[in-house]
């Protein structure tokens, strides 16, 4: 299915995000006892109970909004919950790479090139060759945009593109 005009693989049934939300119960404090040591902030922690697809949905969201870090937290929540969960595996991969931080990127994405679901196998190459490139790792860029080209898949074009600018 598509959530925000992104390909996701629809996990029927399956549970809720338990998620924490801490609750301030605001009391005034009249300015002449503002020195008083009772003026402490009453906090209370409730649980909610959020559909995996909402969750998911709200995580999509602040991805195609460029909202990478927002994004991220949100998925690793659901990763805590189902961590070979391919959708925040691939996701989170994206928001790792548009952060930076590739090594982190390359382990999400790897996670997924061996998930049972390979919905995302070639997106996934692709953006660990990439990835490979930006740290400077040429070798290990160049031997998976050959694989890619091999493929003859969506991505040979642009891989075969940035081989030749590697070997240039």
């Amino acid at each position: 299915i598509y959530i925000h005009e992104l390909l996701v693989f629809n996990y029927k049934n399956r549970a809720p995000i338990v998620k924490e939300i801490p609750e301030f119960n605001l009391t005034g404090l009249p300015a002449a006892y503002e020195e008083t040591k009772n003026n402490e902030l009453n906090v209370q922690v409730h649980t909610k109970e959020i559909p995996y697809t909402t969750f998911l949905t709200s995580a999509l969201l602040d991805f195609r909004n460029n909202q990478f870090k927002s994004s991220l937290k949100q998925l690793k929540v659901i990763l805590n919950k189902y961590p070979k969960d391919i959708n925040a595996l691939f996701y989170s991969g994206l928001c790792y790479y548009n952060i930076n931080k590739q090594e982190k990127a390359i382990e999400h994405f790897n996670e997924c090139l061996t998930h049972s679901y390979s919905i995302f196998e070639e997106e996934a190459m692709w953006f660990i060759a990439k990835s490979h490139y930006e740290k400077k790792d040429t070798e290990s860029a160049k031997k998976l945009l050959e694989k890619i080209i091999k493929s003859k898949g969506f991505y040979s074009e642009s891989a075969n593109r940035l081989l030749e600018k590697i070997n240039s």
